[in-house]
């Protein structure tokens, strides 16, 4: 009797545990056991140049406020899918999506369901299928040509026949170029923004590729061509299918001769791709980039993407024709992005990660709470919230914000907190080194710090019961979101985003940080620097600062101060 007792006991703690951990989570987690999904009914399809396939597509579970797109991306010589555009699609009923796919490869095929919450909360469900297109004919219909150099006619799945240059009549190039035209421009070449009547525009980029049908020059041996002339021309192909059918075809070849713009002065890590500068080339062109030290710039669709400080050698194939070039590539970071200073303490603040010789100067948005001379040090003068604009001479701005605080217990736990970032988030291991929920991290960034909060000296109440402690004991600030300049670091915000039945609905908690300012701008002009706040808190991805005005302000439904 006594050994069923204990069997029964033993069961009723393994599911009170349970009930405690399938509802502590975090507002991305918490949906029902059933999630929204898309499914495409093939991984791999196998087709001929422009013959239709059929997909389809099954969703589940998607509400109404959710919606439904595809796109299909073309897989390029460096092995990155890129936008592609030349294919047709017929939505029937029931899911069902017939493609047409106009040029031989490989592609990816995706579908992607956006469920919006609100307030720049969303989840995406997606899926997607590898397509590769079989050609038949003529393995290159459309290419470019460097000037001197030739090109075989394959066929594939066919036999070649005969080959000879079509030839085009003077008055199908309308455009006439003189060393005297003011704006001395390739006369048979515009941009996108080119004009059928040869002028061009300043306020537009222009990327130097064929749009013209002015005439090059080519010549045809048996089923070799041979570039003459930069320009288009074109080669009337003639090939039999495998049944023995006679085929005709026209080729287009741009003839190019590539040049190539050397990159000058310095470039921002991780701030865009840098695409090479080319002029005399084709739209059909083949251009292959490669780096000599991918710790300082990698090579991703088509472009050069500045990753590191230093510098790194580039490699730009284009048609066959080889330019190399150097990249300078800076990349600098504050000490310190947000600072948590005690009154009358000082500190440094250093920008690291810019070339040599770089003028560097600091101005305090409010030298009555913080001040700062020429070379970055910091004293804190009074408590608040301000900035530290880090002015770098030819290259950037950058933006130090600063919280001032009493260093007390909620100054306390909140450094404390930012010591977790990147850490695991996990519920079942939520009071072990190294991993998180969100209601430990509040608890143990206080008791790691020298204090015990919500009740418990041993283990971490869930974020409900933590909210329901404080309110209760007259510790309540606010029961809604309030201006991130009305908080101080370690208030605790608690989110409700699911009627979980527990107090408030309370399923998530963060530690309020300090002061995050950052550039506010709209198409009506630059608003200047604002201070949106920072919190830390763990969620699905782990332990992480985020923007307290930016996560969710509609779902806050308590802020207390402990």
């Amino acid at each position: 009797m006594k050994k069923l007792g204990r069997t029964i006991l033993f069961l009723f703690a393994a599911v009170a545990m349970i009930c405690f951990f399938a509802t502590e989570t975090a507002p991305a987690a918490a949906k029902s056991d059933s999630q929204p999904s898309v499914k495409i009914n093939k991984k791999n399809i196998d087709v001929d140049i422009k013959a239709p396939f059929t997909v389809k597509v099954k969703t589940k579970d998607l509400s109404e406020n959710c919606w439904l797109g595809y796109t299909i991306d073309k897989q390029n010589s460096s092995g990155d899918y890129e936008y592609y555009s030349n294919y047709t699609c017929e939505e029937k009923k029931n899911g069902k999506y017939i493609f047409t796919i106009y040029d031989s490869g490989t592609y990816r095929l995706n579908f992607s369901a956006v469920e919006d919450y609100g307030d720049w909360y969303w989840d995406t469900y997606e899926d997607s299928c590898i397509i590769n297109v079989r050609n038949i004919g003529p393995e290159k219909r459309e290419f470019a040509l460097l000037v001197d150099s030739s090109q075989k006619i394959n066929i594939d799945r066919g036999e070649f026949v005969s080959a000879e240059i079509v030839a085009t009549k003077t008055e199908d190039d309308p455009f006439e170029y003189s060393p005297e035209d003011e704006w001395d421009r390739d006369d048979w070449f515009f941009g996108d923004w080119g004009f059928d009547d040869g002028s061009w525009s300043n306020d537009f980029y222009t990327d130097d590729t064929y749009s013209s049908s002015h005439q090059g020059e080519v010549s045809v041996n048996g089923d070799t061509i041979k570039a003459v002339k930069e320009g288009r021309a074109t080669v009337k192909v003639v090939w039999k299918n495998e049944a023995g059918e006679e085929i005709t075809e026209n080729l287009t070849v741009d003839v190019t001769d590539p040049v190539y713009a050397p990159y000058e002065g310095y470039y921002l890590a991780n701030s865009s791709y840098i695409y090479p500068s080319l002029s005399h080339k084709s739209e059909f062109s083949e251009i292959k980039l490669s780096t000599d030290n991918e710790k300082v710039c990698t090579v991703s669709y088509g472009a050069f993407n500045p990753v590191g400080f230093g510098t790194c050698k580039l490699t730009i194939v284009i048609d066959g024709k080889e330019f190399t070039d150097t990249i300078n590539v800076y990349d600098p970071k504050l000490s310190d992005e947000m600072m948590l200073i005690k009154k009358k303490k000082t500190t440094v603040l250093t920008v690291s990660g810019l070339p040599e010789g770089i003028p560097v100067s600091y101005t305090s948005g409010d030298s009555k709470i913080v001040s700062v001379d020429s070379t970055g040090n910091i004293k804190a003068k009074k408590l608040g919230n301000t900035y530290i604009s880090v002015h770098c001479e030819g290259l950037c701005d950058l933006t130090c914000s600063v919280t001032v605080g009493n260093g007390k217990k909620g100054m306390k736990a909140a450094l404390q907190a930012k010591k977790y970032v990147g850490s695991e988030y996990s519920q079942e291991k939520r009071m072990q080194d190294g991993y998180f929920d969100c209601s430990s991290l509040a608890w143990r960034s206080y008791k790691d710090s020298g204090t015990a909060i919500g009740g418990s000296d041993t283990y971490a109440p869930t974020a409900a019961d933590l909210g329901k402690y404080y309110d209760e004991a007259g510790k309540t600030i606010a029961t809604e979101f309030v201006s991130p300049d009305e908080l101080k670091p370690g208030d605790l915000i608690f989110y409700s985003t699911t009627n979980n039945g527990r107090f408030l609905n309370i399923d998530h908690v963060a530690v309020y940080y300090g002061a995050n300012y950052g550039n506010v701008s709209s198409w009506y002009g630059d608003y200047g620097l604002e201070n949106s706040g920072a919190i830390v808190h763990s969620r699905t991805g782990g332990v992480q600062l985020d923007n307290y005005s930016g996560y969710v302000p509609g779902g806050i439904v308590l802020i207390c101060r402990p």
